[in-house]
């Protein structure tokens, strides 16, 4: 298992969803901009995208409190998918899986809602001595 931090912005509200197991599971796609400078002394940039999953009560905060453009810090971790397609073409990708996360913009998710302030972690209220929301562990 391979190990990542991202720093970036939201670009759409998580997609909350429950597996049969009763689980919470959300997604949402967290973009990092590189800007640099080429030979011609015009500025440049590149957005990536990645698409992360949350699990667990780290999942359902995760959608309570982040919205569209609020700036985040992840730690998780990537893993290696490998399937079928019903061609039986062996298909790969990396799955983005986060550990814990960080609202650091503190804007509520609602523009028009009070701030925030302490719940603005995966782990809920009160955050974490370490400053870090979501869970230790990924439940795989």
């Amino acid at each position: 298992m391979l190990r990542t931090t991202q720093i970036g912005f939201v670009g759409g509200l998580p997609e909350l969803r429950y597996v049969p197991s009763g689980d919470a599971v959300a997604t949402v796609r967290v973009g990092t901009t590189d800007r640099w400078k080429d030979k011609e002394g015009e500025i440049q940039e590149r957005t990536t995208w990645l698409r992360w999953e949350c699990w667990g009560k780290s999942a359902e905060n995760l959608a309570k409190l982040v919205g569209k453009g609020a700036q985040v810090l992840i730690e998780g971790s990537i893993r290696n998918e490998t399937w079928e397609d019903k061609e039986g073409v062996t298909k790969y990708r990396d799955k983005y899986v986060m550990g814990r996360w960080r609202l650091l913009d503190r804007k509520p998710k609602d523009a028009g809602a009070d701030d925030a302030g302490d719940e603005a972690t995966g782990a809920g209220v009160p955050p974490p001595q370490s400053g870090w929301g979501g869970d230790d562990e990924v439940p795989f």
